[in-house]
């Protein structure tokens, strides 16, 4: 595979194979402090004897991956807040109330019951105390001051300590497992507060502060859904985006251009580019001018938030930049996995990033089947070529996303295409004046002629992409994408790029074996869908929804049947379920030869001997005699 380093490659491999071991098994410090202090001393020797004879080359490869695994347990278990002694989960114990004193990091969400916001502990009954925790102020608790609160004021308050509950329904989304690989791992329900403003800050605090002006500063120029999409593209800030929006975006197949990454810092290039273009290019000038490009790009990236996607990208051109100073030829996939491995160095749970995946997955495959891609054919007309170009970098890209898209999302918008040529031509002029009404709106002198044009330009975007969007037809829905379904499909994509690079009849072979693996695994999903019988209790707050599933027919029981209830919504869209009935909640459900009797508030149960009673759900709590009720009711032993 000579189109990237082998070296590179496999640190890179064994890196990512040491972080995802330890997420599965936690090793002692001990152990992977001596296993890679063994593995990086024992290369260090192999390698200075491979210098001196041929003979030692071989093994060399292997023996660098297993001290990438090595290394990658190591900076997972430094990066695992728990193993510090001073981290509060070291020291607070669950459900008591604490004096707390922390520093605001960013804020979370806001929602009717109250705003949380992330922040670092710095004291806890005044001992010194570490951690990012949650800090959530109730609706009845939120002032004007809560709603001022910046990047890196002081809190100091009294509140209950709790860890994030984990997910209670099945499929239900991870908000625990999410937020311990953002090193969050508590969370404390503010009672009382006061709040210190700090005038001394360091440098990310004053980056913070800084983008918290230009969000002021977009959000009294624009309305709020200009403003909103405005601070996603250039800020990095999508909690102020309208849901139904993101998701138009998600179903038209645009969704990658509201995270900012590759497809942002390319722009932000070619306009750095245009304003250099007048510099020469020769002698001191060369590297001035990548020095200058560079230092944009990295503004751009810290302003944006330094977001994984925005830092990959980044990092990417800088190694790229570098190369072409020093004039050595730096391979455009190197440059990518050198700058996946400085991220994975600087917090290697960027790995479980999704946006991160998706980013690095399209600029892979963009990389490697474009090029052959655009051979196919090429137009002479430069309109219709800029067309089908267009068309064949989101053809490319969807060739390794889509796998990982399927499994994280479980739909498919097939006019993602579409998608690409209308919005990928108005991003270009959206992102240049939006970037100039920063600029003139933070001196106070932003003209309404910008804004206007701005928002037009924004709000026609929206209406292209809510109309690609409400072509149902063209969106596949609640795609069943099992962990099994995603390896064996990775799989394929893995001997197809082999296959490109090396077209043989081994290879050949090898991709046919591939598929057949792939169907094999899809046809024992089928099987097992359309073979399980399983009854589910869905329970969020008071409300609870009880589901059957008889292979592909599931039958929802809830209050109200107007609609399906969200909480059964991604069990729907996991299991591919399509032949759905819903039913009003009824007092006795039978379910495999099984009597379950339902109970609300009421405690209204039968007390006839004829009525046999297995189990007892309880819907909500009434207020009954237990000891009555079983000997009221008949139940099985």
């Amino acid at each position: 595979m000579k189109f990237v380093n082998i070296p590179i490659l496999t640190i890179l491999l064994g890196l990512i194979g040491g972080i995802a071991i330890t997420d599965v098994i936690v090793p002692s410090f001990l152990f992977v402090i001596s296993s890679s202090l063994c593995m990086l001393a024992t290369l260090t020797i192999h390698y200075l004897l491979a210098t001196k004879r041929y003979a030692f080359h071989h093994g060399i490869l292997f023996h660098i991956g297993l001290t990438s695994v090595a290394v990658g347990m190591l900076i997972t278990y430094l990066h695992t807040p728990t193993h510090n002694p001073k981290h509060y989960t070291q020291k607070l114990n669950t459900n008591e109330y604490y004096t707390l004193e922390a520093e605001v990091i960013e804020l979370i969400s806001q929602t009717n019951y109250g705003t949380t916001f992330k922040a670092n502990l710095l004291t806890a009954n005044h001992n010194n105390t570490e951690g990012k925790i949650l800090c959530f102020f109730p609706s009845q608790t939120i002032t004007n001051d809560v709603k001022a609160l910046v990047p890196t004021d002081r809190l100091i308050f009294v509140g209950k300590y709790t860890l994030i509950p984990p997910p209670k329904n099945p499929y239900q989304f991870n908000y625990k497992r999410y937020m311990e690989r953002k090193g969050v791992l508590g969370r404390a329900e503010v009672i009382t507060f006061s709040i210190v403003k700090n005038n001394t800050v360091g440098f990310m605090g004053n980056i913070e502060k800084m983008r918290s002006h230009l969000t002021a500063v977009i959000n009294q120029n624009f309305n709020r859904e200009s403003a909103a999409l405005l601070n996603t593209l250039l800020l990095g800030k999508r909690s102020d985006l309208d849901e139904n929006i993101y998701q138009q975006y998600v179903d038209a197949g645009a969704v990658h251009i509201l995270a900012i990454s590759g497809l942002h810092v390319g722009i932000i290039t070619a306009i750095l580019l245009l304003l250099l273009q007048k510099m020469p290019n020769l002698g001191f000038y060369r590297p001035l001018r990548y020095f200058i490009l560079l230092a944009g790009l990295w503004t751009f990236a810290l302003i944006a938030g330094a977001s994984p996607s925005v830092l990959r990208a980044t990092i990417m051109f800088s190694f790229v930049g570098l190369g072409t100073l020093i004039r050595r030829k730096q391979g455009r996939f190197d440059a990518l996995m050198l700058s996946m491995l400085f991220l994975l160095l600087i917090n290697p749970y960027y790995l479980y990033d999704v946006g991160f995946q998706l980013s690095y997955a399209a600029v892979f495959s963009i990389m490697k089947f474009y090029p052959v891609m655009r051979k196919w054919w090429l137009p002479e007309n430069k309109y219709i070529r800029w067309i089908w170009s267009l068309f064949l970098v989101g053809l490319s890209a969807q060739i390794v996303v889509l796998p990982i898209s399927l499994y994280y999302f479980h739909q498919f918008p097939i006019l993602f295409f579409v998608s690409n040529l209308v919005v990928v031509p108005l991003l270009h002029p959206i992102l240049i004046g939006g970037i100039i009404a920063l600029c003139l709106g933070s001196f106070g002198i932003l003209p309404y002629a910008i804004v206007f044009v701005l928002e037009k330009l924004i709000a026609l975007m929206n209406s292209l992409v809510a109309f690609i969007a409400h072509q149902e037809m063209f969106i596949i829905r609640n795609i069943p994408f099992t962990t099994p379904l995603l390896l064996s499909s990775l799989v394929i994509v893995l001997v197809l790029i082999i296959f490109v690079h090396y077209r043989k009849y081994k290879v050949l072979v090898a991709l046919l074996v591939s598929v057949l693996l792939f169907q094999g695994v899809l046809f024992y999903h089928k099987y097992q869908l359309e073979t399980t019988e399983e009854m589910l209790v869905f329970s969020k707050y008071k409300d609870k929804i009880i589901t059957i599933r008889q292979g592909n027919k599931l039958n929802v029981y809830q209050v109200d049947t107007t609609s399906i209830n969200p909480m059964v919504n991604n069990y729907i869209k996991n299991k591919g379920i399509s032949d759905i009935t819903l039913y009003k909640m009824p007092y006795i459900l039978r379910f495999k030869q099984k009597n379950y009797l339902l109970m609300d508030s009421l405690g209204v149960y039968p007390k006839s001997k004829q009525v046999v009673i297995d189990s007892v759900i309880f819907l909500q709590k009434p207020k009954i005699n237990l000891d009555r009720m079983k000997r009221d009711l008949s139940l099985r032993q």
